[in-house]
């Protein structure tokens, strides 16, 4: 029996239990909920895009996904698959079907779901590569809101994670800083990355803007001035145009 802290809103993986996770505060979580609601007529009012390899890519207005993190990293999820056949791509974490991508590979260990197969990305051998291989917000957890803890086990993920990318494919990967500080810094200077980039939300209401220097992830918080992820780190192999 496994077990990992993740959203109590999915549903466990045979063998698995799913434990609660641990958040910011219950009282900034009523702010931000309050603030985000006054600004439901001005984020639904325009299309945010953020510059990525020289290409407006949208901001995932998908129910809520724009109030936190998972607005600008489903963008670019949906803008690198775009470029790919959906047998071509494997994605570990079960995220990009929240936003209605679907008929790609998916592996998360916990989630059950359709199309989704349950094994640890570290025991994943499919017997091929893919051309696009991506993780939105998942590998923060790997080895960390796991039992047991194994604080070797996310850059260890990343690894495999490369070996399945084919021969001029390309790998997105994401987290958000502030949640796993200790593991910032192995994902800014992994070898499994060619570049690592830094994206901070400047406006309650959607805007993101790039930070040159990714070494700069410890000046935003987690949880705070808004929900969830303030800033993203964004790993990437090959390029998407």
């Amino acid at each position: 029996m496994s077990s990992a802290y993740r959203s109590s809103r999915l549903t466990p993986a045979d063998g698995t239990i799913v434990l609660k996770p641990e958040g910011t505060s219950p009282v900034a979580r009523v702010v931000n909920a309050v603030a985000d609601l006054a600004a439901i007529p001005v984020v639904k009012s325009r299309t945010r895009t953020i510059e990525f390899d020289g290409r407006q890519v949208a901001i995932d207005h998908t129910g809520w996904a724009w109030r936190t993190e998972r607005g600008i990293e489903v963008g670019f999820g949906k803008h690198f698959a775009a470029q790919c056949d959906a047998a071509d791509i494997l994605e570990v974490g079960n995220v990009l079907s929240m936003s209605g991508v679907r008929g790609h590979a998916v592996v998360d260990k916990y989630e059950a779901g359709d199309g989704v197969i349950n094994e640890d990305i570290l025991d994943f051998a499919p017997g091929r590569q893919y051309k696009l291989v991506l993780s939105l917000s998942t590998v923060e957890h790997i080895g960390w809101d796991e039992v047991p803890q194994d604080l070797t086990k996310a850059s260890k993920a990343l690894a495999a994670m490369r070996s399945l990318v084919a021969p001029g494919g390309s790998m997105l990967v994401t987290i958000p800083v502030g949640y796993r500080r200790q593991f910032e810094a192995e994902f800014i200077h992994s070898p499994s990355f060619d570049r690592v980039r830094l994206f901070t939300k400047t406006t309650r209401t959607a805007r993101w803007t790039e930070v040159a220097d990714p070494e700069r992830c410890a000046e935003f918080a987690y949880g705070k001035p808004f929900a969830c992820g303030n800033a993203i780190l964004v790993g990437t192999v090959g390029t998407q145009s």
